[in-house]
């Protein structure tokens, strides 16, 4: 077992788990947990022992998503008339450049990734389970995307979430920012598994195995294949859904609603 602020690693026979580690903030990201996932995944994929890697969240929630407490402290940098600050921009750019990098390594990632969904997951959160291989589900696992609530735009998960859905199921569930329940999600094909609450974690340690005995140079073509060859245009549509969600942060729609969003939680 290793420790990285907000982010636990457990390594269990062929398969390690990564395990979002923020339970008083329901996981959310912020951006040094963006940096060490992708540092961590980096690694595991030159772990030769390590044929499985499976992601999954501390407490009630997988994860909330961004970080908005974090980006509302950022927004605070404003000029004299009241607009963010050119280095906000900038660093909005920045932050979600990484998110775009982190989903890339995911989906890259030569070995089988598994997403195993305690509780809810919003947001840039169920971004990181649809790159995901397989996910797995628990009865209070859900998948949601708030983000036009706040103001902001949920690029980096309209092009994942179109890769398993038509365009009006996406639109109705990116424009609406409804979540799907687990029930919901394996009907429409974002989750391939419902599992019991108590064989949650049972259950992924057995695919991990199951998965370790298939030859891990073909599980590596085949998902070059699905990614690189068949859906070879998903890495530049991840790429105008990053510029579309850093763009959006710089509104005063986003401002407002990140805003009323961080009152609301420091309400007591």
């Amino acid at each position: 077992m290793s420790d990285a602020g907000g982010i636990r690693v457990r390594v269990d026979g062929p398969g390690a788990t990564v395990i979002l580690d923020r339970p008083e903030r329901r996981n959310a990201i912020n951006r040094s947990m963006v940096g060490q996932l992708e540092a961590i995944f980096d690694d595991l994929q030159q772990e030769k022992r390590i044929r499985v890697i499976t992601l999954t969240g501390a407490g009630d929630y997988f994860s909330a998503g961004t970080d908005l407490v974090e980006m509302a402290g950022t927004m605070d940098r404003r000029d004299q008339h009241g607009l963010l600050e050119l280095g906000v921009m900038q660093a909005f750019h920045t932050d979600v450049k990484a998110m775009q990098n982190l989903l890339e390594v995911i989906l890259r990632t030569p070995k089988p990734v598994l997403a195993a969904l305690n509780g809810p997951a919003l947001g840039f959160g169920a971004a990181l389970v649809l790159a995901s291989d397989y996910v797995l589900a628990g009865p209070a696992a859900e998948l949601g995307w708030p983000e036009t609530r706040w103001g902001l735009a949920p690029g980096l998960s309209a092009p994942l979430l179109r890769r398993r859905l038509n365009v009006g199921q996406a639109a109705a569930l990116l424009c609406f920012g409804r979540r799907v329940d687990a029930a919901m999600g394996f009907r429409l094909g974002l989750i391939d598994q419902q599992v019991d609450a108590d064989l949650l974690w049972a259950m992924s340690q057995h695919k991990a195995e199951e998965l370790a005995e298939f030859g891990p140079h073909a599980i590596s073509l085949t998902k070059r294949l699905l990614y690189e060859t068949i859906d070879e245009d998903l890495f530049s549509q991840l790429a105008v859904g990053a510029a579309n969600t850093a763009a959006a942060r710089t509104t005063l729609e986003a401002i407002e609603g990140v805003t009323a969003f961080t009152q609301r939680v420091k309400q007591p």
